[in-house]
């Protein structure tokens, strides 16, 4: 057993698995909610392709650095207390960190192309079905029964279905295809390699290394599509005018603190011995559903537009809120499933 699991059954209740997936699932919504602020009100252009090309090279670069000042406070007294220090020589996370940040970065540019024409509460649900390729891993590698996972995951991901009813569309197409086909299978893919990269060091280091791949592959890939669609000037604009204005760079900097909180708890909870990657995504994606409706809900009161087009009939929210107590039930039975977890 490893010493971080010794670790996790003698810290308390709120560094157990259960517990580190709740909070990931928070953090998570709420990185997602600022991005969406971000593309819908800060880094803009004519060309929305442009725009959120510009947002990853910056999220990207700011998120390393960002990273490193975080890890420096927080890395072992909240993260992981494995972290001990930066780690240069480990050639196993290197390969791991290198594959899951390149993976990262073109799921996250396919999911900032699809935060521009829908709301949180929509694009959570279309996030989730991610599950469902986690899972058939999960029961090939005999971390999950099938049998016992299969009733609260349908229910939940029912729930996150009715969460997501009346949500605005402002351009399904570009919904479907950018978070659907694209982002979808690469995040599961990057989900099951996350595992096996978090169990070679700690979460702290994991996650710089990390986005160190995640903003190269992601600034080289940006620019080579730019070239190729004439834009680069317009991308070099766009980036340009994000990084010298101090108000899109107070909530990109906002936006990386919660992901780093949000990706690094995740990262640990998946490194403990026996958890199954689906338990720890679906667990983090209900959690996500579920704070999904307050937060569309009050950014819609608090600056009208926020999110873009959201919907004020009073039928969606009520079916949305029957939504929310099925995740919620999905949750009671997924954290009594795996006891020893909770």
């Amino acid at each position: 057993m490893s010493t971080f699991s010794i670790a996790l059954k003698q810290s308390g209740t709120w560094r157990s698995v259960f517990a580190l997936c709740v909070l990931s699932g928070a953090f998570t919504a709420g990185y997602k909610a600022l991005d969406n602020i971000v593309v819908h009100n800060y880094i803009l252009s004519e060309d929305k392709a442009t725009a959120a090309s510009a947002y990853l090279i910056v999220g990207g670069w700011v998120g390393v650095l960002c990273g490193v000042v975080f890890s420096f406070f927080l890395g072992r007294r909240l993260i992981d207390p494995d972290f001990s220090g930066f780690i240069f020589r480990n050639k196993r996370m290197h390969i791991f960190a290198a594959l899951t940040g390149g993976i990262s970065a073109l799921s996250t540019l396919a999911n900032l192309r699809g935060n521009q024409e829908a709301d949180p509460s929509v694009l959570v649900v279309f996030g989730g079905m991610v599950f469902v390729l986690t899972a058939i891993y999960d029961v090939v590698q005999k971390q999950l029964k099938f049998r016992e996972f299969l009733i609260p995951a349908v229910i939940s991901v029912i729930g996150c279905g009715l969460v997501a009813f009346g949500g605005s569309f402002s351009g399904i197409m570009v919904v479907v295809v950018s978070m659907i086909l694209i982002s979808n299978p690469l995040n599961a893919f990057n989900e099951v390699l996350e595992q096996r990269g978090a169990r070679t060091s700690d979460g702290a280091n994991f996650f710089i290394w990390r986005f160190v791949w995640l903003a190269s592959v992601g600034t080289v890939t940006v620019i080579l599509i730019a070239v190729v669609r004439g834009q680069t000037g317009l991308l070099g604009e766009v980036t340009h005018k994000a990084v010298t204005t101090v108000e899109t760079m107070a909530f990109v900097v906002a936006t990386m603190l919660f992901v780093y909180l949000a990706i690094s708890l995740r990262m640990v909870a998946k490194k403990t011995l026996g958890v199954a990657v689906s338990y720890v995504f679906l667990l983090g994606f209900s959690v996500q559903a579920i704070l999904a409706v307050p937060i569309t809900l009050a950014g819609e009161v608090v600056w009208p537009g926020l999110f873009g087009s959201v919907p004020t009939d009073t039928l969606v929210w009520l079916v949305r809120v029957a939504g929310v107590l099925m995740v919620c039930w999905g949750i009671y039975r997924l954290q009594k499933m795996h006891t020893r977890l909770a």
